[in-house]
Formats: structure tokens, C-alpha cells, sequence
């Protein structure tokens, strides 16, 4: 059998791939994994068949004799502030997050309130291959109550843990696009307690949202052009579960992940010192931040598990992914889209600086990414290949090689190039970045040729 985890989680196309015995015998794999009697909650995102699976998944842990609480809609981070404060032996969220509509993907989350590592999902991928799910007798069957007001407890707590006076006094103009999603019952009613005056878009929930699952600059143009109509000094817009947040400036610009990843870092940095962890991917903007800091940074594999991880092991203060999920370690241990809103808010009023001066400190070089596809069985092979390649054509300005979740060269001016199989497709996915566009397309064009000459022989 193929690995049904990946780094999110297993994911599939809603009612067929992901179906309600397959969610209900994960759970009931993972209530196995858990023990009789230990504590869970559930939660679930706003698109069709959310509800039909976080049923199931009820079910399965039930039937394993764990105990649910369950939280229903809610944001990623809600559930796990539930998980946490509630002390709970861990969480399911049923969520497609930022996939497309007709994809559902099934969560499991630890006692911390953060994705499990792919060490325990492998566990209960190997419960669920065996068939050896445990059955509770007929009077040991765990039961389900609603959680007690998880989404009044997290905006009360979430609301604690930025400067209130400081944001309140500026009275900022933000819009809030939540995609349909969950954070539109929420990250209004936080910001308008911050004194905020809030423009909603995309804020009532449906289960088809009206713009794309993934926010990204480049699928934000409505966004970018309702935040210059109300004349918004900040764009938020989330994804469906709300752990990823893409932000526009004052005129409507997006401010890319890493450059806001550095401006956050920057302002945590400025208050506690600490090691930063970030993926592979990231840019080098983040390594020069680090080192004029004076604080080590450390790289990790892509993927919320592995962040995690590398977060614990090195004591991090704070990390970022690309893919715009911000953590802040002090205060929680999970990424929130929605507290990174609060979070770059109270860096412009603490700096009094609009959106667009931050963003103009970290001047963002050029990036271009590729994809190739790959058969699955060909990927074990491609990193040994294009490796020898990359020692058969030297460059002299090689910095050094990152053999970490692919192969990362960087060269001494601060360009790179990573290349990197996909764990969740058949491709091998290429990203250069460079201090010019053309610079950037032709490193990313070199990568790609090495990797066509392996997979062509």
C-alpha cells in the first residue's frame, strides 16, 4: 500500500479517495495508537463533506474507546488552543485547507496542539495496514459531547497575546479576506476589538468558496483591488482553515511570504533572542537577517511536521513557511494566520511604519519555479544523479551544498538553486532565486536540464 500521509496529513478527492470508512478506520487506527480512555477533539473546515467525516472520525475514535469533544468549525489554531488548554491527548481536524473544493484531507494532531510527525502517522498508517484497530467492549465505547465554546476561549486567548494599546491607537483600516472559510466569524470580531475598522470580503462561509482555496498574490487580484477601493492600510486573506495568511500592503501589492516572514522575525528578534528555523525554501533574505541578528538559523524539511519538530529540537523563537504560516513560539506552538495578522499590525503601529516601508527592508530578489514530472519510481534515484552533475559542472562562487529534503546549492553572491521530489506527487520540483529575473529563470532552466538528463536515461 502507498503512504496515505504525507506532510499534511492524508488527502483525497472528497467522498472517493477520502471516504467516511477510510477516515473512520484512520481514527479509530490513531484512538488505537492513543489508548481506551484518552481524551480528543474534533473540528472540521466549511467545505461539503467536512461534517460527513468529522462523523466518521467521531466514530472511529469512539469505537477504539477514546472520548470527543467536539469543536465543529473552526480555525486550525482554534482547535489546537482547545487541545492544549483542555489537556487532551491529541486532535483530528477534517480539512482540504488550501486545495480545491472537491478535496478533503483528514489531520491528526498531538497533545501540543501541532500536526503529528510522519514518525506516529507512519504508526497508524501501519494500525490501519494491519487491520489490528483496536475495539472497544460494549461498555467501554468512548463517548462525544460539543466542546464548551472553543471559538469564544481562542478569540479570548489569541486576543491576549499581541499589544493591544498599541494597535488600538491607530485605528487601522483592514480588510479581511477569509476566503469563505473559518476565520471570517472570527478575525473580524479580533480586529474590531482592536479598534480596527474592518472591511469584510468573502467573510460568510460556504463550502465552494467564491475565490481560490489557495491565496496566493497572483490569485488575489480582487483583493488587492477592494483594498485600494476601501483604501485598507492591510490585506489579510486566509486560507480555509485559516493556518496561512497572504498579506497586501496599503496599495494593493502583495507582500511576499518570506519578506513577511523576515519583517515578523525581525520584530520577535528584536525582543528575545533565539535561533529561527525555517524550510529549505526559504530565502536567503532570512539568512542575512539572522546573521546581522547574530542568532543561528536552521533549515527543515517542508512540511508543518518537520517544522515542528526542528522547532523543538533547536529551541526556536520563532519560524515561518513560504507557504505563509507564521509561529510564534512564544505564544502558541502551532502557525496562525490569524495571529500573524494581529502580529504584523502591532509591528506597524510599534515601528509606526505602513506595510509597504516594512516590506521595503527586505528588498525580494527574483525567483522562478519549475516542475517535471516523475514516476514515483524514479524519484529514490534523482538526488545521487543530479548530485554527481552538479560536482561535474562546478561553479567557481559555490557557497555549499544543503542536502536536506533535496539537494540546496547556494552561491556565494546569495543565489540558489534547490532541487526537490515531490512527496505527495509524481514530479520533481525546481526553484531558483537569483538577484534578477532572467538570472533566477536561467538557474532554475540549468536545474531543470540536469534533472531532464537523469530522468531521460
Amino acid at each position: 500500500m502507498g503512504r496515505l500521509f504525507g506532510t499534511s496529513g492524508a488527502r483525497g478527492f472528497t467522498n472517493s479517495e477520502m471516504s467516511p470508512r477510510l477516515v473512520m478506520e484512520l481514527a479509530q487506527s490513531y484512538g488505537t495508537l492513543l489508548g481506551a480512555g484518552t481524551g480528543v477533539a474534533t473540528g472540521r473546515d466549511t467545505r461539503h463533506g467536512a461534517q460527513m467525516l468529522e462523523s466518521a472520525a467521531i466514530a472511529g475514535l469512539n469505537s477504539a474507546g477514546v472520548n470527543v469533544e467536539t469543536c465543529g468549525v473552526v480555525p486550525m489554531a482554534a482547535l489546537a488552543s482547545f487541545i492544549v488548554n483542555e489537556r487532551l491527548g491529541g486532535g483530528v481536524l477534517i480539512t482540504g485547507s488550501h486545495m480545491p473544493p472537491d478535496r478533503i484531507g483528514l489531520i491528526l494532531m498531538n497533545s501540543e496542539g501541532a500536526y503529528v510527525p510522519l514518525s506516529v502517522s507512519d504508526q497508524v498508517e501501519a494500525i490501519h495496514e494491519s487491520g489490528r484497530r483496536a475495539v472497544a467492549a460494549h461498555d467501554r465505547v468512548g463517548g462525544s459531547v460539543p466542546a464548551s465554546k472553543p471559538l469564544e476561549r481562542y478569540i479570548g486567548r489569541v486576543g491576549k497575546m499581541v499589544n493591544r494599546r498599541t494597535i488600538s491607537l491607530r485605528r487601522f483600516r483592514v480588510l479581511v479576506d477569509a476566503g469563505n472559510g473559518t476565520a471570517g466569524s472570527v478575525l473580524p470580531r479580533l480586529l474590531r476589538d482592536l479598534c480596527c475598522e474592518v472591511e469584510c470580503l468573502n467573510c460568510d462561509q460556504k463550502p465552494v468558496p467564491d475565490r481560490d482555496c489557495e491565496p496566493r498574490a497572483a490569485t488575489l487580484g480582487a483583493t488587492a483591488q477592494r483594498a485600494r477601493e476601501v483604501r485598507a492600510g492591510l490585506a489579510a486573506a486566509t486560507d480555509i482553515d485559516a493556518d496561512r495568511v497572504v498579506f497586501l500592503d496599503e496599495n494593493g501589492e502583495g507582500i511576499p511570504e518570506d519578506v513577511a516572514g523576515c519583517i515578523l522575525a525581525k520584530y520577535v528578534l528584536s525582543r528575545r533572542k533565539g535561533p529561527v528555523v525555517v524550510p529549505i525554501n526559504s530565502s536567503i533574505l532570512i539568512e542575512r537577517l539572522c546573521r546581522e541578528a547574530g542568532v543561528p538559523l536552521h533549515y527543515c524539511r517542508v512540511g508543518q511536521p518537520a517544522t515542528m519538530e526542528a522547532i523543538k529540537a533547536h529551541a526556536a523563537v520563532f519560524s515561518y513557511e513560504e507557504s505563509g504560516k507564521y509561529y510564534f513560539v512564544r505564544d502558541e506552538f502551532w502557525c496562525d494566520g490569524i495571529l500573524a495578522t494581529m502580529k504584523l499590525l502591532e509591528v506597524m503601529a510599534s515601528r509606526n511604519r505602513t506595510a509597504s516601508e516594512l516590506a521595503a527592508e527586505f528588498p525580494f530578489p527574483a525567483q522562478f519555479k519549475l516542475k517535471l514530472p516523475c514516476p514515483d519510481t524514479r524519484k529514490a534515484g534523482v538526488y545521487p544523479a543530479v548530485k554527481a552533475l552538479l560536482g561535474s559542472h562546478p561553479f567557481d562562487e559555490v557557497d555549499r551544498l544543503i542536502e536536506l529534503d533535496g539537494l540546496k546549492t547556494i552561491f556565494k553572491p546569495g543565489s540558489w538553486l534547490l532541487v526537490r521530489v515531490s512527496g505527495t506527487e509524481p514530479l520533481v520540483r525546481i526553484f531558483a532565486e537569483a538577484d534578477r529575473p532572467q538570472s533566477a529563470r536561467d538557474l532554475a532552466e540549468y536545474g531543470a536540464d540536469l534533472v531532464r538528463s537523469v530522468l531521460e536515461k
